[in-house]
């Protein structure tokens, strides 16, 4: 089931990063982590974990996402 909690709400900001919502959180996105992932099912697939970075200093490539959809 879903949850309304602020600590489960995203934004998809202009840049592409999607960042935690509300006020304690301001200024942390999710973020591919860094190095060159491991191989999944062929080369351009590749597994990376994911963990939330500051937006500022997280390095774009890793952290720019496209949401498709409405």
């Amino acid at each position: 089931t879903g949850s309304n909690s602020p600590l489960q709400r995203f934004n998809h900001t202009p840049e592409g990063q999607i960042s935690l919502a509300g006020r304690t959180q301001d200024g942390f996105c999710i973020a591919g982590a860094p190095g060159s992932g491991i191989p999944t099912g062929g080369p351009s697939h590749v597994r990376r974990d994911l963990a939330l970075q500051p937006c500022a200093a997280v390095d774009p490539a890793l952290s720019r996402w496209t949401v498709s959809g409405g």
